[in-house]
């Protein structure tokens, strides 16, 4: 019961700083939109954001296959 209690806050922890990480993305993109227009940041911070995005679910899978799940 244990392994399964700190699984769950690990899990917890994982998904609160992987939010933390997406929000921060977006005040910088709206920090600095304004300020890099000429530049067209909007592809590049889609893709920043993408590659934050699907490593969390690349995590997830990777351990629900460690598990037998998938």
């Amino acid at each position: 019961m244990r392994g399964a209690r700190r699984y769950l806050w690990i899990t917890f922890v994982y998904n609160v700083t992987y939010s933390i990480a997406l929000y921060a993305l977006v005040l910088f993109y709206l920090g600095t939109h304004d300020l890099l227009a000429p530049y067209n940041p909007l592809l590049k911070f889609a893709l920043v954001k993408s590659v934050v995005f699907l490593t969390f679910w690349q995590a997830r899978r990777a351990r629900l296959a460690g598990t037998g799940v998938v």
